[in-house]
Protein backbone atom coordinates (compact mmCIF):
# COMPACT_ATOMS: atom_id res chain seq x y z
CA UNK A 1 0.00 0.00 0.00
CA UNK A 2 1.42 3.53 -0.83
CA UNK A 3 1.98 5.65 2.11
CA UNK A 4 0.72 8.17 3.31
CA UNK A 5 -2.55 6.38 4.50
CA UNK A 6 -4.96 6.46 7.11
CA UNK A 7 -5.48 3.21 8.54
CA UNK A 8 -8.82 2.16 10.60
CA UNK A 9 -8.46 -0.59 13.04
CA UNK A 10 -12.31 -2.13 13.38
CA UNK A 11 -11.24 -4.00 16.38
CA UNK A 12 -10.49 -1.18 18.37
CA UNK A 13 -13.49 0.86 17.70
CA UNK A 14 -15.23 -2.03 18.72
CA UNK A 15 -13.19 -1.67 22.03
CA UNK A 16 -14.37 1.31 22.50
CA UNK A 17 -17.86 1.34 21.86
CA UNK A 18 -18.36 -1.85 24.12
CA UNK A 19 -16.55 0.20 27.21
CA UNK A 20 -19.41 2.91 26.36
CA UNK A 21 -21.77 0.24 26.25
CA UNK A 22 -21.12 -0.69 29.35
CA UNK A 23 -20.92 2.51 31.40
CA UNK A 24 -23.83 3.29 29.38
CA UNK A 25 -25.95 0.26 30.69
CA UNK A 26 -24.68 0.65 34.66
CA UNK A 27 -25.26 4.21 34.93
CA UNK A 28 -28.02 5.24 32.54
CA UNK A 29 -29.74 2.81 30.36
CA UNK A 30 -31.68 5.68 28.73
CA UNK A 31 -29.48 6.57 26.97
CA UNK A 32 -29.12 8.24 22.94
CA UNK A 33 -25.47 8.13 22.04
CA UNK A 34 -25.07 11.04 19.30
CA UNK A 35 -21.48 10.41 17.20
CA UNK A 36 -20.10 13.98 16.73
CA UNK A 37 -19.64 13.96 13.04
CA UNK A 38 -17.23 17.20 13.23
CA UNK A 39 -14.62 14.80 15.02
CA UNK A 40 -14.33 12.44 11.77
CA UNK A 41 -16.59 12.87 8.63
CA UNK A 42 -15.16 9.61 6.94
CA UNK A 43 -18.60 7.79 5.70
CA UNK A 44 -16.76 4.37 6.53
CA UNK A 45 -17.14 5.84 10.25
CA UNK A 46 -20.15 7.50 9.41
CA UNK A 47 -21.75 4.13 8.62
CA UNK A 48 -20.07 2.34 11.54
CA UNK A 49 -21.36 4.48 14.12
CA UNK A 50 -25.11 4.24 12.58
CA UNK A 51 -25.07 -0.08 12.56
CA UNK A 52 -23.89 0.68 16.42
CA UNK A 53 -27.44 2.17 16.88
CA UNK A 54 -25.89 5.44 17.50
CA UNK A 55 -27.43 9.05 16.33
CA UNK A 56 -25.59 11.27 13.97
CA UNK A 57 -24.45 14.91 15.60
CA UNK A 58 -24.16 17.60 13.47
CA UNK A 59 -23.64 20.76 13.51
CA UNK A 60 -23.84 22.41 9.83
CA UNK A 61 -25.83 22.00 7.04
CA UNK A 62 -23.22 20.21 4.91
CA UNK A 63 -22.86 17.58 8.22
CA UNK A 64 -26.54 17.07 8.58
CA UNK A 65 -26.61 16.95 4.37
CA UNK A 66 -23.64 14.03 4.66
CA UNK A 67 -25.37 12.28 7.87
CA UNK A 68 -28.55 11.68 5.30
CA UNK A 69 -26.77 10.38 2.54
CA UNK A 70 -24.60 7.98 4.85
CA UNK A 71 -28.02 6.55 6.00
CA UNK A 72 -29.18 8.27 8.59
CA UNK A 73 -32.98 9.54 9.29
CA UNK A 74 -34.12 12.43 10.06
CA UNK A 75 -35.08 10.91 13.30
CA UNK A 76 -31.50 9.89 14.19
CA UNK A 77 -29.55 13.22 13.66
CA UNK A 78 -29.00 15.32 16.34
CA UNK A 79 -28.44 19.03 15.09
CA UNK A 80 -26.40 21.14 17.00
CA UNK A 81 -24.38 24.48 16.46
CA UNK A 82 -23.95 27.73 14.87
CA UNK A 83 -23.61 27.22 11.15
CA UNK A 84 -27.12 25.58 10.57
CA UNK A 85 -29.05 26.73 7.57
CA UNK A 86 -32.91 27.95 7.53
CA UNK A 87 -33.71 25.15 5.35
CA UNK A 88 -31.97 22.21 6.65
CA UNK A 89 -33.64 23.41 10.46
CA UNK A 90 -36.72 23.27 9.74
CA UNK A 91 -37.10 20.21 7.60
CA UNK A 92 -35.15 18.75 10.83
CA UNK A 93 -37.32 19.84 12.91
CA UNK A 94 -40.65 18.92 10.75
CA UNK A 95 -38.50 15.51 10.26
CA UNK A 96 -38.67 14.35 14.15
CA UNK A 97 -34.51 15.11 14.85
CA UNK A 98 -33.30 16.61 17.83
CA UNK A 99 -33.22 20.52 17.34
CA UNK A 100 -31.16 22.40 19.40
CA UNK A 101 -31.69 26.03 18.97
CA UNK A 102 -28.32 28.12 19.63
CA UNK A 103 -29.76 31.28 18.57
CA UNK A 104 -32.33 34.44 18.00
CA UNK A 105 -32.07 33.92 14.39
CA UNK A 106 -33.70 30.21 14.86
CA UNK A 107 -36.34 31.43 17.19
CA UNK A 108 -37.59 33.53 14.05
CA UNK A 109 -37.08 30.70 11.75
CA UNK A 110 -39.37 28.39 14.37
CA UNK A 111 -41.93 31.00 14.37
CA UNK A 112 -42.33 31.02 10.38
CA UNK A 113 -43.28 27.29 10.86
CA UNK A 114 -46.88 26.36 9.78
CA UNK A 115 -48.97 25.99 13.57
CA UNK A 116 -50.39 22.30 12.57
CA UNK A 117 -46.12 21.46 13.27
CA UNK A 118 -45.37 19.29 16.00
CA UNK A 119 -42.55 21.71 17.35
CA UNK A 120 -40.31 19.59 20.02
CA UNK A 121 -37.18 22.04 20.75
CA UNK A 122 -34.14 21.83 22.77
CA UNK A 123 -32.22 24.91 23.75
CA UNK A 124 -28.45 24.96 23.67
CA UNK A 125 -27.54 26.95 27.21
CA UNK A 126 -24.61 28.76 27.49
CA UNK A 127 -23.82 29.53 30.96
CA UNK A 128 -20.72 30.74 33.21
CA UNK A 129 -18.84 27.38 33.51
CA UNK A 130 -15.65 28.58 34.05
CA UNK A 131 -16.99 30.62 37.57
CA UNK A 132 -17.75 27.09 38.73
CA UNK A 133 -14.83 25.75 37.54
CA UNK A 134 -11.92 28.27 37.31
CA UNK A 135 -9.37 27.79 34.17
CA UNK A 136 -11.44 24.55 33.02
CA UNK A 137 -13.05 25.98 29.89
CA UNK A 138 -11.78 27.12 26.68
CA UNK A 139 -13.66 30.66 26.80
CA UNK A 140 -12.10 30.59 29.85
CA UNK A 141 -12.89 34.56 31.61
CA UNK A 142 -14.27 35.81 28.46
CA UNK A 143 -16.54 33.06 27.95
CA UNK A 144 -18.01 30.62 25.31
CA UNK A 145 -19.76 32.27 22.13
CA UNK A 146 -22.53 29.54 21.98
CA UNK A 147 -25.84 28.90 23.31
CA UNK A 148 -28.66 31.22 24.68
CA UNK A 149 -27.01 32.69 28.00
CA UNK A 150 -29.13 32.02 31.25
CA UNK A 151 -27.18 34.91 33.36
CA UNK A 152 -28.38 37.68 31.19
CA UNK A 153 -32.07 35.45 30.88
CA UNK A 154 -32.01 35.24 26.98
CA UNK A 155 -32.44 31.42 27.69
CA UNK A 156 -35.69 32.40 29.91
CA UNK A 157 -37.10 34.89 27.42
CA UNK A 158 -36.38 32.44 24.35
CA UNK A 159 -38.60 29.53 26.68
CA UNK A 160 -41.48 31.80 27.45
CA UNK A 161 -41.48 33.22 23.46
CA UNK A 162 -41.81 29.46 22.65
CA UNK A 163 -44.11 27.98 25.03
CA UNK A 164 -46.45 30.15 23.83
CA UNK A 165 -46.46 28.91 20.24
CA UNK A 166 -48.68 26.29 18.73
CA UNK A 167 -47.60 22.54 18.85
CA UNK A 168 -44.31 24.33 20.72
CA UNK A 169 -42.83 22.44 23.25
CA UNK A 170 -39.35 22.97 25.07
CA UNK A 171 -37.83 19.10 25.61
CA UNK A 172 -34.68 19.24 26.42
CA UNK A 173 -31.09 21.39 27.15
CA UNK A 174 -28.15 20.81 25.51
CA UNK A 175 -24.97 21.89 27.66
CA UNK A 176 -22.03 20.63 26.25
CA UNK A 177 -18.78 23.15 26.89
CA UNK A 178 -15.34 22.97 25.43
CA UNK A 179 -13.21 21.30 28.46
CA UNK A 180 -9.40 21.12 27.77
CA UNK A 181 -9.00 19.73 31.38
CA UNK A 182 -11.59 17.05 30.67
CA UNK A 183 -12.35 16.96 33.99
CA UNK A 184 -14.57 15.28 35.91
CA UNK A 185 -15.80 18.63 38.14
CA UNK A 186 -16.30 20.21 34.91
CA UNK A 187 -18.79 17.45 34.08
CA UNK A 188 -20.22 17.54 37.44
CA UNK A 189 -20.81 21.06 37.39
CA UNK A 190 -22.80 20.69 33.87
CA UNK A 191 -24.85 18.37 35.47
CA UNK A 192 -25.41 20.84 38.32
CA UNK A 193 -26.18 23.79 35.99
CA UNK A 194 -28.31 21.03 34.07
CA UNK A 195 -30.58 20.05 37.30
CA UNK A 196 -30.73 24.14 38.77
CA UNK A 197 -32.17 25.71 35.17
CA UNK A 198 -35.04 22.77 34.86
CA UNK A 199 -35.87 23.62 38.62
CA UNK A 200 -35.88 27.49 38.30
CA UNK A 201 -37.64 27.32 34.90
CA UNK A 202 -39.70 24.92 35.32
CA UNK A 203 -38.73 22.62 32.58
CA UNK A 204 -40.50 19.60 32.32
CA UNK A 205 -37.53 17.75 30.00
CA UNK A 206 -37.56 14.76 27.77
CA UNK A 207 -33.53 14.83 27.61
CA UNK A 208 -30.78 16.57 29.02
CA UNK A 209 -27.82 16.72 26.47
CA UNK A 210 -24.44 16.72 28.29
CA UNK A 211 -22.28 17.09 25.25
CA UNK A 212 -19.03 15.30 24.42
CA UNK A 213 -15.31 16.15 25.02
CA UNK A 214 -14.28 13.02 27.46
CA UNK A 215 -11.01 10.95 27.76
CA UNK A 216 -10.21 8.05 25.63
CA UNK A 217 -7.64 5.22 25.92
CA UNK A 218 -5.81 6.59 27.44
CA UNK A 219 -3.83 5.27 30.85
CA UNK A 220 -4.17 7.76 33.96
CA UNK A 221 -7.11 9.75 32.30
CA UNK A 222 -10.98 9.25 33.27
CA UNK A 223 -13.07 6.46 31.72
CA UNK A 224 -16.59 6.50 30.15
CA UNK A 225 -17.44 4.92 33.87
CA UNK A 226 -15.70 7.47 35.65
CA UNK A 227 -17.71 10.35 33.76
CA UNK A 228 -20.95 8.77 33.52
CA UNK A 229 -21.45 7.70 37.46
CA UNK A 230 -20.34 11.18 38.14
CA UNK A 231 -23.45 12.90 35.45
CA UNK A 232 -25.93 10.26 36.51
CA UNK A 233 -25.49 10.52 40.25
CA UNK A 234 -25.72 14.68 39.79
CA UNK A 235 -28.44 14.28 37.15
CA UNK A 236 -30.54 12.14 39.49
CA UNK A 237 -30.67 14.79 41.89
CA UNK A 238 -33.59 16.69 39.43
CA UNK A 239 -34.09 14.00 36.65
CA UNK A 240 -35.60 10.64 36.60
CA UNK A 241 -33.98 7.97 34.82
CA UNK A 242 -36.60 6.10 33.53
CA UNK A 243 -38.32 9.04 32.75
CA UNK A 244 -35.29 11.21 30.98
CA UNK A 245 -32.75 10.73 28.61
CA UNK A 246 -29.30 11.63 28.70
CA UNK A 247 -27.70 12.49 25.48
CA UNK A 248 -23.69 11.75 24.92
CA UNK A 249 -21.75 13.35 22.23
CA UNK A 250 -18.84 11.52 22.29
CA UNK A 251 -16.23 11.78 19.35
CA UNK A 252 -13.07 11.71 20.15
CA UNK A 253 -12.67 8.80 23.07
CA UNK A 254 -13.93 6.58 20.56
CA UNK A 255 -12.00 7.66 17.35
CA UNK A 256 -8.83 8.83 18.65
CA UNK A 257 -7.12 4.74 19.26
CA UNK A 258 -8.74 3.41 16.55
CA UNK A 259 -6.62 5.28 13.60
CA UNK A 260 -3.28 5.45 12.33
CA UNK A 261 -1.26 7.45 9.89
CA UNK A 262 1.17 5.45 8.20
CA UNK A 263 4.01 6.88 6.32
CA UNK A 264 6.92 6.17 4.69
CA UNK A 265 10.92 7.76 4.83
CA UNK A 266 12.07 9.63 1.46
CA UNK A 267 15.10 10.92 2.17
CA UNK A 268 17.86 11.82 5.08
CA UNK A 269 20.03 14.95 4.67
CA UNK A 270 22.21 16.86 6.98
CA UNK A 271 22.80 20.32 7.43
CA UNK A 272 25.39 22.52 9.57
CA UNK A 273 22.63 22.35 12.83
CA UNK A 274 20.54 18.98 11.92
CA UNK A 275 19.63 15.80 10.40
CA UNK A 276 16.75 16.05 8.62
CA UNK A 277 14.81 13.07 8.15
CA UNK A 278 11.95 13.91 5.31
CA UNK A 279 8.40 11.54 5.32
CA UNK A 280 5.94 11.40 3.02
CA UNK A 281 3.68 12.55 5.78
CA UNK A 282 3.08 15.85 7.34
CA UNK A 283 1.48 17.79 10.02
CA UNK A 284 -1.31 19.31 8.06
CA UNK A 285 -2.80 15.85 7.83
CA UNK A 286 -2.65 14.50 11.68
CA UNK A 287 -1.74 18.42 13.23
CA UNK A 288 -4.19 20.54 11.53
CA UNK A 289 -3.25 23.32 14.12
CA UNK A 290 0.10 22.73 14.68
CA UNK A 291 -0.54 22.30 18.06
CA UNK A 292 0.94 18.94 18.99
CA UNK A 293 3.99 18.76 21.04
CA UNK A 294 3.92 15.12 21.06
CA UNK A 295 2.71 11.91 19.11
CA UNK A 296 1.91 8.57 19.84
CA UNK A 297 4.61 6.70 16.70
CA UNK A 298 6.10 3.44 15.94
CA UNK A 299 9.08 3.17 13.86
CA UNK A 300 9.02 0.19 11.86
CA UNK A 301 12.31 -0.89 10.06
CA UNK A 302 14.67 -3.73 9.34
CA UNK A 303 17.76 -4.10 11.61
CA UNK A 304 16.83 -1.01 12.96
CA UNK A 305 18.01 -2.36 16.82
CA UNK A 306 21.80 -3.01 15.07
CA UNK A 307 21.42 0.32 13.20
CA UNK A 308 24.76 2.93 14.36
CA UNK A 309 23.17 5.06 17.11
CA UNK A 310 22.77 9.15 15.69
CA UNK A 311 22.89 11.80 18.07
CA UNK A 312 20.14 14.44 16.85
CA UNK A 313 17.11 13.31 13.57
CA UNK A 314 14.38 15.76 13.22
CA UNK A 315 11.30 13.94 11.85
CA UNK A 316 9.65 16.29 9.02
CA UNK A 317 6.88 16.16 7.35
CA UNK A 318 6.60 17.06 2.63
CA UNK A 319 5.50 20.50 3.00
CA UNK A 320 7.30 23.58 2.18
CA UNK A 321 6.49 24.55 5.60
CA UNK A 322 9.45 25.07 8.27
CA UNK A 323 7.33 24.11 11.23
CA UNK A 324 6.32 21.29 8.98
CA UNK A 325 8.35 18.99 12.23
CA UNK A 326 6.77 16.07 13.82
CA UNK A 327 9.49 15.12 16.44
CA UNK A 328 12.49 14.88 17.05
CA UNK A 329 14.96 11.38 18.04
CA UNK A 330 17.82 12.24 20.15
CA UNK A 331 20.43 9.17 20.60
CA UNK A 332 18.43 6.43 18.32
CA UNK A 333 18.85 3.94 15.83
CA UNK A 334 19.23 6.10 12.05
CA UNK A 335 16.29 6.49 9.97
CA UNK A 336 16.53 5.33 6.35
CA UNK A 337 14.66 5.64 2.81
CA UNK A 338 12.33 3.44 3.01
CA UNK A 339 11.77 3.01 6.65
CA UNK A 340 7.76 3.07 7.97
CA UNK A 341 6.75 5.43 10.84
CA UNK A 342 3.09 5.15 12.25
CA UNK A 343 1.47 7.73 14.12
CA UNK A 344 -1.20 5.91 16.48
CA UNK A 345 -4.17 7.58 18.22
CA UNK A 346 -4.81 10.39 15.42
CA UNK A 347 -8.60 9.75 14.63
CA UNK A 348 -10.39 12.61 15.60
CA UNK A 349 -10.03 16.16 14.16
CA UNK A 350 -7.28 14.69 11.66
CA UNK A 351 -8.68 13.67 8.63
CA UNK A 352 -11.78 16.12 8.87
CA UNK A 353 -9.39 19.42 9.29
CA UNK A 354 -6.91 17.67 7.05
CA UNK A 355 -6.07 20.70 4.82
CA UNK A 356 -5.02 20.29 0.61
CA UNK A 357 -2.09 22.03 1.08
CA UNK A 358 0.72 20.51 -1.34
CA UNK A 359 -1.00 16.79 -1.27
CA UNK A 360 -4.29 15.62 -1.88
CA UNK A 361 -6.03 13.50 1.03
CA UNK A 362 -4.39 10.14 1.24
CA UNK A 363 -6.33 6.77 1.06
CA UNK A 364 -8.28 5.06 4.23
CA UNK A 365 -7.75 1.88 5.06
CA UNK A 366 -9.89 -1.11 7.22
CA UNK A 367 -8.12 -3.73 8.77
CA UNK A 368 -10.76 -6.23 10.77
CA UNK A 369 -10.99 -9.83 10.69
CA UNK A 370 -11.11 -10.36 6.63
CA UNK A 371 -7.99 -8.27 6.71
CA UNK A 372 -6.69 -4.80 5.56
CA UNK A 373 -9.31 -3.31 2.33
CA UNK A 374 -9.42 0.23 1.17
CA UNK A 375 -12.63 2.19 1.80
CA UNK A 376 -11.55 5.55 0.02
CA UNK A 377 -9.35 5.77 -2.56
CA UNK A 378 -6.66 8.83 -2.24
CA UNK A 379 -7.91 12.11 -3.48
CA UNK A 380 -6.40 12.84 -7.34
CA UNK A 381 -6.44 15.93 -9.35
CA UNK A 382 -9.30 15.09 -11.25
CA UNK A 383 -11.42 14.95 -7.95
CA UNK A 384 -10.26 18.74 -7.19
CA UNK A 385 -10.83 19.34 -11.11
CA UNK A 386 -14.33 18.37 -10.98
CA UNK A 387 -15.96 20.97 -8.53
CA UNK A 388 -14.15 24.09 -10.89
CA UNK A 389 -16.78 25.89 -12.61
CA UNK A 390 -16.10 26.07 -15.91
CA UNK A 391 -12.24 24.47 -16.02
Amino acid sequence: MKTPYFLISRKEFDNNVALLNKAINRHWKNTIVGYSVKSNGMPWVLKYMKEQGFYAEVVSDDEYSLAKACGYPINRIIYNGIAKEEASFKEAIIGGAIVNVDSWREVRWIKELPEDVDKKIGLRVNFDLEKMCPGQTAGGKEGSRFGLSYENSDLEKVVIELSALPNCRIVGLHLHNSIPTRSLDAYCAISKKACEIARVLDLHLDYVDIGGGYFGGLENRPNYLNYFAIIADTLSEQFDKEKTTLIVEPGQSILATAISYVTSVVDVKDTIYNRFVITDGGRTQIDPMFRKTSHFYEICADEYENRTIFPKQVISGFTCVEGDRLFTLIDQPELQEGDKIIYHKIGAYTYTSASQFIKFLPSIYVEDENGIREVCKKWVAQDFISKQINY
